[in-house]
């Protein structure tokens, strides 16, 4: 009896260790993927042909058709992702508030703006250089992701690991990651930084020699 006894405190603490080990890297990685990159890519696709249709060729302080046409362009790529997140987390899944098990899972969160619904506005003055005001969209979280193969359940008892415990476990982890997305405001307020800087470092070289100045403010989607 002694031995069964020490035998199931050992099976008790290696199981603690490993829920210990898989709560240490719960939470967010805020490491920017080359989604950023890739729309600063496209933007500048676009900003190139324009530039090669004569678009610096204007009177000083005015901006031309050709000017506005350029920004336009932006217009066409929808649901551009400013950023993509890696989240780690452990979902406690209970049963007549009993624990049955512990299910740790990677999973990935983007956020960005539509620079589809972007607005632009220009203000003149006599005696001051002109400003190019361009509106964006807040950002919102577009899609979030689990990568179900992560997933790895602790079980408190073996009677829990059954056929549908697969299922249980996607379902719960997809809430909670979807929970997660929705409460931590730094994804969103990261996203929203990185377009309005991808908006401008593309711009703002377009107008340099017009005498105008950028700036890119946050609207509310349309």
């Amino acid at each position: 009896m002694d031995d069964v006894k020490k035998s199931s405190k050992k099976e008790d603490d290696k199981r603690q260790k490993e829920i210990e080990k898989q709560w240490s890297k719960a939470g967010f990685n805020f490491g920017l993927y080359a989604v950023f990159a890739c729309l600063l890519l496209i933007l500048a696709f676009y900003a190139y042909k324009e530039i090669n249709k004569n678009f610096l060729q204007q009177k000083e302080g005015e901006l031309t058709v050709t000017a506005e046409s350029a920004l336009e362009k932006i217009k066409e790529r929808t649901d551009l992702s400013t950023a993509m997140y890696t989240y780690n987390s452990v979902v406690t899944v209970y049963e007549d508030e009993k624990i049955k098990y512990h299910a740790a899972y990677k999973g990935k969160i983007t956020a960005g703006v539509d620079l589809s619904k972007f607005t632009l506005s220009k203000v003149t003055s006599q005696n001051k250089p002109g400003k190019l005001i361009i509106t964006i969209p807040k950002a919102e979280i577009q899609d979030t992701n689990i990568d179900q193969n992560s997933i790895d359940c602790i079980f408190t008892n073996n009677k829990y690991n059954t056929e549908t415990v697969q299922a249980e476990a996607i379902n719960k982890c997809s809430d909670d990651l979807k929970r997660a997305a929705a409460e931590d405001e730094r994804i969103k307020e990261a996203a929203q930084n990185n377009a309005i800087n991808s908006v401008k470092a593309l711009i703002e070289p377009l107008v340099k020699d017009s005498g105008y100045t950028v700036e890119v403010k946050v609207g509310e989607s349309e």
